[in-house]
């Protein structure tokens, strides 16, 4: 656009050029027409005045007319000529702005384009490092996929010798810790525990004892019609008995609460003595925790 501008600018001073080249010749042809009109009227007053008197006539009417018409044609065309001089140093002035623009333009154009292949560059060479990068990183994460890999073999291998090397006691056995049914107490703790039930059996039975000498003893009336008391041996009677079962219920609530007090000042866990009986003579050796 500014281009365009320049060259409209250029069309405009020439056309101005050659309208100030036609007034002035309009003008010389003006000026060559007044000098050749006083020239006849000199010549015609001469003729007139054969006596050479003075011109002292004035001229005639029509050619004071076109004389001032001349003039203010002259005068006319000079006021336009200044106009356009004054109009063509404005253009000209325009001119100038305009190529010093274009000038500044054209430099800003040139620092840009240096500008923009210089980002071209270092983008081309950013590209060039991410690209290297990138590379340098799949190399990397492929040494270390192999790298755990040969972790993973040297850690399972070095599990198995560890394992090859353990020493395994000759005369000991190993539990797993995980297993419910291993062996919780030694020989020597069963013994205590045995003993310790061996006396309080021996207590119960004297407390039966002292218990069933306290106890007031019943009277049986036989009536007359009944018959006599058969003589020899009495039948055994069944542990499932109803009046044997009456009199051993407070007797078991008796040792229950006799074996409570006993076993809350040991240091043994609270187990049966069944079943610390089976784990006494289930227990042949010492065992070895885990």
């Amino acid at each position: 656009m500014r281009v365009k501008g320049g060259r409209y600018n250029l069309h405009v001073l020439q056309e101005l050029e050659a309208i100030e080249e036609q007034w002035r010749s309009e003008t010389k042809e003006l000026v060559s027409m007044v000098a050749k009109l006083q020239e006849e009227n000199r010549k015609l007053v001469k003729v007139q005045n054969p006596n050479n008197q003075s011109p002292t006539t004035p001229p005639d009417g029509n050619d004071a007319e076109m004389l001032q018409k001349l003039k203010d044609s002259l005068e006319k065309h000079r006021e336009e000529i200044r106009e356009k001089e004054k109009l063509i140093q404005e253009k000209c002035l325009d001119a100038d702005n305009l190529k010093s623009q274009i000038d500044r333009l054209t430099t800003t154009s040139k620092e840009l384009r240096r500008k923009h292949k210089s980002m071209q560059n270092q983008v081309r060479t950013l590209c060039d490092e991410r690209a290297d990068f990138l590379v340098q990183l799949q190399d990397q994460q492929r040494d270390i996929n192999v790298l755990r890999q040969r972790l993973g073999l040297a850690q399972k291998e070095n599990e198995d010798l560890v394992m090859c090397d353990i020493p395994f006691p000759a005369n000991k056995a190993i539990y797993d810790l995980d297993d419910p049914n291993r062996p919780r107490f030694t020989t020597q703790e069963l013994k205590d525990i045995l003993h310790e039930r061996n006396e309080l059996k021996a207590r119960v039975s004297d407390l039966e004892d002292e218990l069933e000498t306290y106890r007031p003893k019943k009277k049986t009336e036989t009536p007359v019609d009944e018959d006599a008391p058969v003589q020899g041996p009495l039948p055994y009677e069944p542990d499932d008995a109803p009046w044997k079962k009456a009199s051993e219920s407070g007797i078991r609530k008796f040792f229950r609460k006799i074996f409570s007090e006993s076993s809350g000042g040991s240091s043994f866990p609270k187990r049966s003595l069944s079943t610390l009986s089976k784990m006494a003579l289930s227990s042949t050796s010492d065992p070895v925790y885990c």
